[in-house]
């Protein structure tokens, strides 16, 4: 029985493959698992030959790479059966722990292997599969992004000269207005913030060093220029860059073919920081949305007291041929969107 279980020839399964290596013979030991409401672990055990364990962890946790300019993120091997389970671990271990140990990584070439062999030729893996996204559209970066947000908002203590007193929630009903006569009555307005964050994993290091970098310097500190669907199809100006953090790892691989200048494969864990100022200001009919939509105020919008909210630009001289005055937005606009797909 043990030398059925041990000779890869008995074996009927195998692996999908992964390009350019040819799917992997394995021998199905095992199955548990572990259900919650919507999260569950699932662990099978397998055998292997130690000569395919190497592939199949590359297999099983594809390296990310570069494709169409752009970085890409495989999909992580799925439990046979069922594609809501991704891998997410891997442990192995040697067939017979009191046997002869297993050399996967090929750390003993000259080892003899007649008359008594040396090591063992097979090894039992133990893969935990987990749910969780893992749906990868080469053609969508958005995909490989996991995005979290905080919506509360701050508080601007202002003056509000042109109000009236009312008991009516619409002066137009008939009253007579009470005009507000001092001139520096305190106002508390609430300026709705989301604070949203985007993790962006495992980013090849030569595309954050002569890519991505680039376009997060110059985009800091700017607007968005146009709708964000990232954000669920935000309105122009109503998102700000405000920074990010990077933190460089190195892997178990190694991928000459990524970056022949750093043979030890090396990835950025990148986590980005925007801000949404979205003020829904009903006395403006906004240009290409549905009749009664409030106009989305943003970032270059400010409170006015004898106003309320405007869109405020820096005079930066007067056009000569026509005389009128030029200017730009306090914030800068750029198309944030190029952040995930950067065209250079």
């Amino acid at each position: 029985m043990v030398g059925n279980l041990t000779d890869p020839t008995k074996w009927r399964l195998s692996t999908e493959g992964l390009s350019p290596n040819e799917p992997i013979k394995y021998k199905f030991l095992a199955i548990e698992g572990d259900f919650e409401d919507e999260q569950a672990v699932v662990i099978e055990t397998y055998l292997i030959t130690s000569t395919d364990l190497l592939a199949f962890l590359t297999e099983s946790f594809p390296p990310p790479r570069i494709e169409n300019n752009q970085p890409f993120l495989p999909a992580r091997r799925t439990l046979p059966g069922n594609s809501a389970f991704s891998t997410r671990r891997i442990r192995f271990e040697p067939f017979d722990p009191g046997g002869l140990p297993v050399d996967p990584f090929g750390a003993d070439p000259n080892a003899p292997t007649e008359p008594h062999d040396s090591y063992q030729p097979v090894v039992k893996v133990f893969i935990e599969y987990t749910t969780g996204a893992n749906e990868i559209d080469p053609n969508d970066p958005l995909t490989f992004v996991e995005l979290s947000a905080n919506a509360a908002g701050e508080f601007l203590s202002a003056t509000a000269p042109s109000v009236a007193w009312t008991d009516s929630q619409d002066i137009s009903d008939g009253d007579t207005p009470d005009l507000n006569k001092s001139v520096n009555l305190p106002l508390t307005i609430q300026v709705p913030l989301t604070e949203w964050s985007v993790r962006w994993p495992r980013i090849p290091f030569s595309y954050f060093r002569d890519v991505l970098i680039d376009v997060l310097r110059t985009s800091m500190g700017t607007v968005n220029s146009q709708v964000m669907p990232l954000f669920f199809d935000a309105p122009e100006q109503t998102i700000l860059f405000v920074g990010f953090s990077a933190q460089q790892s190195f892997s178990w691989r190694i991928e000459e073919d990524i970056d022949v200048s750093r043979p030890l494969f090396n990835i950025m864990e990148l986590e980005l920081k925007f801000l949404e100022k979205n003020i829904a200001d009903p006395n403006v009919e906004p240009i290409g949305l549905p009749f009664g939509t409030p106009f989305p105020r943003g970032h270059n919008d400010f409170w006015r007291p004898d106003k309320g909210w405007l869109r405020l630009a820096v005079i930066t001289g007067e056009d000569p041929n026509t005389g009128f005055a030029e200017s730009r937005p306090i914030y800068e606009l750029t198309d944030l969107n190029d952040i995930f797909a950067p065209t250079n």
